[in-house]
């Protein structure tokens, strides 16, 4: 898995491979001017304090924001005011039932927890009530969506030691090690770089080849993609990039695909799998291990990691 940390004006910003959007940690209080640009979007919070007593349990706050958390933290009366919190996480996002989603799923985990802790969040009319007595479910996503979120959530566990919260969720995996972020390199100890495959059933429509070349996963030359752009709406990004790839001539047009006319880097796994497939793709579920069919690379990730 590939995490990447920007640091900037007191926030560290980290970007995940399955995540259209970003995990923002900032101080509490904040400088409103700094984070604005940063937070002024929907998503997550969960914002964390301790207990001023011989406890010193943590404090934590869990609430959603479905236009932006900026505009929601200076309502009048929000928690982020009262002086219990010192830090804040923030994670955005751009489709607004992904972060309720999350939201679900986060509540959840943390009242399933046993966590020696305060662990506040806000009911339907806006007023602060204890997340375990919370009437609480996750919402439900067609299976697309929810494969998508689901492996976000596998990469925002590994997050959790690292962002500091141990202390409110149960970590149980491997993964959880502070270790997973250092996968800058997969491969990086093998004397060839692994290749990934991405084809359908009779390799007509799309056929791909990728490495993993110091941490960055390169499509090889001569690799296939689908011709007709026949996604749904919400995928621009992709739509745009490959337009981009054209436009650069570094994807051609033989009459029945693109082709890639050199070998192209890339930073995530899902990005060429979207514009190589037209879709919303997981790119760790698609990408097979040559010669393993299966073998997606999350799985193969994983046990390296082991």
């Amino acid at each position: 898995m590939n995490i990447h940390i920007e640091k900037k004006s007191r926030m560290d910003i980290y970007r995940l491979e399955q995540w259209v959007g970003r995990v923002i940690v900032l101080p509490v209080p904040y400088d409103k001017k700094a984070v604005k640009e940063q937070i002024n979007c929907q998503g997550v919070y969960i914002l964390l304090g301790e207990r001023d007593d011989d406890s010193r349990n943590p404090v934590v706050y869990v609430g959603m924001a479905d236009n932006s958390v900026f505009e929601r933290w200076n309502a009048p009366g929000h928690p982020i005011k009262d002086g219990n919190y010192k830090k804040a996480v923030v994670i955005t996002s751009k489709v607004s039932f992904f972060a309720k989603y999350l939201e679900g799923r986060i509540l959840a985990d943390i009242a399933d927890s046993k966590k020696m802790l305060d662990a506040w969040t806000e009911d339907e009319k806006g007023a602060t009530i204890d997340i375990r007595n919370r009437q609480n479910s996750v919402l439900r996503l067609d299976e697309i969506s929810k494969v998508i979120m689901e492996d976000f959530y596998a990469e925002w566990k590994v997050l959790i030691p690292i962002l500091g919260l141990d202390g409110i969720f149960n970590v149980t995996t491997a993964a959880s090690s502070a270790e997973a972020v250092k996968e800058a390199e997969p491969g990086a100890t093998e004397n060839k770089p692994p290749i990934f495959i991405l084809r359908d059933a009779k390799g007509d429509i799309y056929d791909a080849t990728m490495k993993i070349i110091n941490g960055k996963f390169v499509v090889q030359r001569g690799s296939k993609c689908r011709r007709d752009w026949t996604a749904e709406a919400g995928l621009e990004k992709y739509k745009s990039k490959r337009e981009e790839l054209i436009k650069l001539e570094a994807l051609k047009d033989d009459g029945k695909y693109l082709v890639f006319q050199q070998d192209y880097e890339f930073e995530f796994t899902s990005e060429p799998a979207s514009i190589i497939m037209t879709g919303s793709v997981s790119g760790p579920a698609v990408w097979k291990l040559n010669g393993s069919p299966d073998m997606p690379y999350k799985k193969w990730l994983e046990e390296k990691q082991d």
